[in-house]
């Protein structure tokens, strides 16, 4: 029913709103003035939809305050890593990353790269003179449980989604083509779509149709939770090549395979020099290890198998390409330097269009 699932949401926000304070009480503990949190709002000047943080908060020393935009992540992990960096890209002024807990070796990569954190077991490393905060060693309070995404971000919603944000016209498709082009069950594509519009990412608009709203926030929350809810769940195979650039060699369409990850971030940028390979098979595993030698994974694999999980085909990019929105998803899971720089540029070459407001 839609009262359970605007409750559902909302005891998102309340947990949301209790771990940011629970980061912030250590850092009052640690003698810094913070002020009370504030929801930032939803619309820009001119009401069109821009990515916003969870809130914003002022700390500091004495008056001394400076305002930050907190990212709140319950679950910070290398595999969301690129993702949340490139949320933060998005907000101006100073950042804050807000987790449940960010372990030492975590920490010391967002220290590196100039990112202010704060957990909630009293981990956080801020650097704004006068303030220096460099707080590690706090270990989680009890094993953490496994995260678990809300029911949009689990598998089945993931697959709508993605169809949805890659496809902008399939929203006004009848249920039945949705599910099809999704490649998921009807009943699934029909709590999709209700738990959509009680969120506010899908609107009706009568005789007109339906719209998807939010594309951008849609977008980020997508790539957040895709390398550890969905795709784990596909089961890739992972090999090694002796050679970087076997797949250049292939011929990708007897194969059934699409190009996803760092190569199909090189050929959209013409940026990336490719040294892992990840491809999307639309059939098995027969027809490509007949054209390439893949040996079993040793402790570094570079090869990546996933099967395909959509059934559309992607128009407007060169052939034999996952969609872009896929290959933003892999560069960024990487955490890696490069990757999260190529996958900047796939958004602003590729999704920023594809994701605007209709």
């Amino acid at each position: 029913m839609p009262i359970a699932r605007d409750n559902t949401a909302i005891y998102t926000v309340l947990a949301e709103q209790t771990l940011i304070e629970r980061a912030l009480g250590h850092l009052r503990a640690m003698g810094l003035t913070v002020n009370a949190p504030k929801l930032a709002p939803k619309k820009n000047a001119i009401g069109g939809r821009v990515p916003q943080p969870d809130a914003y908060v002022k700390l500091g020393v004495g008056k001394t305050l400076h305002e930050y935009a907190i990212e709140a992540k319950k679950h910070l992990a290398p595999a969301n890593l690129g993702a949340t960096l490139q949320q933060l890209a998005g907000y101006e002024g100073r950042k804050l990353i807000i987790a449940e807990y960010i372990p030492a070796p975590l920490g010391e990569r967002l220290r590196a790269l100039g990112v202010a954190f704060a957990d909630a077991q009293g981990n956080a490393w801020i650097h704004e003179p006068p303030v220096l905060i460099w707080a590690v060693g706090h270990k989680a309070d009890a094993k953490p449980r496994a995260h678990r995404a809300a029911r949009l971000f689990q598998p089945g919603g993931l697959k709508v989604i993605f169809a949805l944000l890659c496809v902008p016209k399939l929203i006004d498709e009848p249920l039945r083509t949705i599910a099809d082009k999704a490649n998921v069950a009807l009943g699934t594509a029909a709590w999709v779509m209700e738990d959509l519009r009680t969120q506010d990412y899908v609107r009706d608009l009568g005789k007109r149709g339906r719209t998807l709203t939010n594309r951008r926030k849609l977008m980020h929350l997508w790539v957040d939770a895709y390398p550890h809810q969905l795709k784990p769940k596909l089961q890739p195979r992972h090999f090694t090549a002796a050679d970087a650039d076997w797949w250049r060699r292939i011929n990708l369409q007897k194969a059934g395979a699409l190009l996803g990850g760092e190569p199909a971030g090189a050929a959209l940028t013409n940026y990336l020099k490719p040294e892992k390979t990840t491809l999307y098979l639309k059939q098995g595993l027969a027809t490509l290890i007949a054209q390439a030698v893949l040996l079993p994974p040793h402790d570094a694999p570079n090869v990546e198998l996933v099967p395909v999980f959509w059934n559309f085909e992607f128009k407007g990019t060169l052939p034999n390409l996952a969609p872009p929105l896929l290959v933003f998803a892999d560069l960024l899971a990487t955490g890696d330097d490069r990757c999260i720089e190529t996958a900047k540029l796939i958004d602003e070459q590729y999704l920023v269009e594809l994701t605007r407001e209709a």
